[in-house]
C-alpha cells in the first residue's frame, strides 16, 4: 500500500501493481501453481518496468519487484528469471539476485542478460562454480577480460564452450592455456584448430600431441611443416627421457627460453608444469621451475634434490602453491633423488616442513635464493 500511494504520479504503474499484487495473491492462495499464472506473473513485472519512470518510481518498483521475487517458489523465479533475461532496463539488483540463484534459474540471465556488465560477470565468475562460468561462456557477446578470466579456471567444459561460441574472438591468451589443456582433452582440438584466430605457431604445439586422424587434418589443411617439427619434438623427448634415466638431467637454453615465453605469456602455471613431469620430462619441469621462482638453474636443481623437499616446499609456500600441487611436484621428481619410490614417512616430513614453514621465512629465504 506504501509503495502505491508513493506511485501517485504514475497511474499506469500503480495500476499494474495494483494488478500485480492481486494475481500473485490469487496465484499464492491456490497453491496450484500453473505455468499459465507464473508466465502471467512475469508479463506483468515486464510491463511494469516498460513503464517510463522517475529515478524514485523505478527504486519504488525495484524495492517491490525484489520482494516478491524473496517469496516466490522455484517454479515462479525460473518464469521470472526467463521473462527479465530479455530486458536492458530490469534492475542490476534484482538481475544479480536470480544470476546468483539455483543454475537452472540463473541460466537465461547468465546467457542473455544485457543488464549484467565486465565488472557483475567477473564476480559471478569468481564467487560461483563451474556450471556457472560454463553459462557465461556461451555469451553472444563476452570481452576479452572475461573471456581470458574464464579460460584461467582451466575447467574442460567451460573451455569447450568458449571454443565453439563462434559469436566471439577468443584472446591470444585463451588460445595458449586452450591449447595447453588440448594436449590432454584431445576432444577439445579440431574446434580449437578450426577457430579463425588461431596461429600456426600454437597449432605446431598442439601437433606433437593429438592422434592420426588429426594430424592429418592439420597436415591437409594447415601449411606448416608440423611433420619436421613433430619428429623433432619427439626426439627432444626421448632425448630428456634418456638421459633422466642416467640421472643427467641437462637444462638445455631452449627449454629456459620456452619457460620464459610462458612466463611472459601468462601461462606458467603449476598446473602445465606438473603435465612435464608426468610425462617424464624433468629438465623441462627444472627450466620451467627455475624461471617460475626466479632463481638460477642449477639453484632449483639442488632444491629439488634435497631428501626431505625442504628447499621445494620454502619455494612453493612463497610463491603460494596448493598444497596438492607441492606433494605432486614431490612424488614426481622422486628420479632426482634416486629413488624409485617414496616411503610414507619421508612424504609425511615433507608435507610436515611444508606446512609448518610460514609464507613471510618461506619469501625471505627464495629471495636470497635469487642472488
Amino acid at each position: 500500500l506504501v509503495s502505491l500511494n508513493l506511485l501517485n504520479s504514475a497511474p499506469e504503474a500503480q495500476s499494474l501493481l495494483v494488478s500485480l499484487y492481486d494475481k500473485h495473491k490469487l496465484y499464492s492462495m491456490s497453491g496450484e501453481h500453473e505455468p499459465e499464472a507464473q508466465s502471467e506473473l512475469a508479463t506483468i513485472m515486464a510491463d511494469i518496468l516498460n513503464v517510463d519512470l522517475g529515478p524514485l518510481e523505478q527504486e519504488i518498483i525495484a524495492d517491490v519487484l525484489m520482494s516478491l521475487v524473496a517469496q516466490a517458489e522455484k517454479n515462479l523465479r525460473k518464469a521470472i528469471a526467463h521473462k527479465m533475461s530479455v530486458l536492458d532496463n530490469a534492475p542490476l539488483r534484482l538481475i544479480l539476485n536470480l544470476a546468483n540463484d539455483d543454475i537452472d534459474i540463473a541460466t537465461p540471465i547468465l546467457k542473455h542478460s544485457p543488464v549484467l556488465n565486465d565488472t557483475d560477470l567477473l564476480y559471478i565468475v569468481n564467487v560461483q562454480n563451474k556450471e556457472y562460468w560454463q553459462v557465461i561462456a556461451e555469451r553472444a557477446q563476452l570481452s576479452q577480460t572475461v573471456i581470458n578470466t574464464l579460460a584461467n579456471t582451466r575447467d574442460v567444459m567451460t573451455a569447450q564452450t568458449l571454443i565453439e561460441n563462434k559469436n566471439i574472438k577468443l584472446s591470444e591468451h585463451a588460445l595458449r592455456v586452450f591449447s595447453v589443456m588440448a594436449q590432454t582433452h584431445e576432444p577439445m582440438t579440431k574446434p580449437l584448430i578450426e577457430r579463425p584466430e588461431m596461429t600456426g605457431n600454437l597449432v605446431k604445439e598442439i601437433y606433437d600431441f593429438v592422434g592420426h586422424e588429426l594430424k592429418k587434418y592439420i597436415d591437409e589443411n594447415f601449411d606448416l611443416n608440423v611433420v619436421e617439427n613433430f619428429d623433432i619434438a619427439l626426439q627432444e623427448t626421448k632425448d630428456e627421457i634418456v638421459s633422466g634415466l642416467d640421472s643427467e638431467f641437462a637444462v638445455t637454453t631452449s627449454m629456459i627460453e620456452e619457460a620464459e615465453t610462458l612466463c611472459r605469456n601468462d601461462m606458467l602455471s603449476t598446473y602445465e608444469m606438473i603435465n612435464y613431469l608426468k610425462r617424464g620430462q624433468i629438465a623441462t619441469f627444472i627450466a620451467c621451475f627455475s624461471v617460475y621462482c626466479g632463481i638460477p638453474v642449477d639453484t632449483a636443481e639442488k632444491m629439488l634434490r634435497q631428501k626431505h623437499g625442504q628447499g621445494l616446499a620454502i619455494a612453493c609456500k612463497a610463491l603460494k602453491v596448493m598444497k596438492t600441487d607441492f606433494i605432486n611436484m614431490y612424488l614426481l621428481t622422486s628420479r632426482l633423488r634416486d629413488e624409485q619410490m617414496v616411503e610414507h614417512r619421508q612424504l609425511n616430513k615433507a608435507i610436515n616442513y611444508f606446512e609448518k614453514i610460514n609464507v613471510k621465512d618461506a619469501e625471505e629465504i627464495l629471495l636470497m635464493s635469487r642472488h
